[in-house]
């Protein structure tokens, strides 16, 4: 079928997405689940086809490992507080996907709403793993980034 050359086409994705909020919007275990697994598939380049399964196994493991909010995920920055995916695997749920690069991700992750938690602010429904870390960026070094364009500022 033909695209409807009269439908108005959507707004641009940069007046469409807000990546923090003053106010909670991230309500919802699967909620913070998507997120963080958009981000994942973002830093680690993986297609939609490649995560199924490992969005099935990551989600027994925030289950497990009790990451229900943005809070809960922001105190896991340091890797030693991930426990290691096979030592809560059992016959029905697999955790062999979540390896060491996805484990650094999550710490990453982790650190950045960490921040955004400490400027008194939430996620937004559309953040994006390069959108979070280019304003983390920005908050380590005022002046050097320009957390809210596409293209780092200069000091002339």
């Amino acid at each position: 079928m033909a695209p409807d050359s009269n439908k108005t086409p959507p707004p641009a994705a940069s007046t469409a997405v807000k990546i923090l909020s003053s106010v909670k919007v991230v309500k919802s275990p699967a909620a913070v689940l998507s997120i963080v697994i958009s981000m994942i598939k973002e830093k680690l380049l993986l297609q939609d086809t490649d995560t199924t399964d490992l969005e099935k196994q990551l989600k027994f493991y925030f289950d497990e490992v009790g990451i229900t909010t943005e809070s809960t995920l922001a105190v896991m920055t340091d890797r030693g507080q991930w426990p290691l995916p096979a030592d809560i695997a059992d016959t029905s749920n697999a955790t062999n996907l979540i390896k060491t690069p996805i484990l650094l991700t999550l710490c990453e992750i982790a650190e950045y709403v960490g921040r955004v938690h400490a400027s008194d602010r939430f996620l937004g429904l559309g953040v994006t793993y390069k959108s979070l870390s280019k304003w983390a960026k920005a908050i380590e070094n005022p002046g050097r980034y320009d957390a809210q364009s596409s293209s780092h500022s200069t000091t002339r």
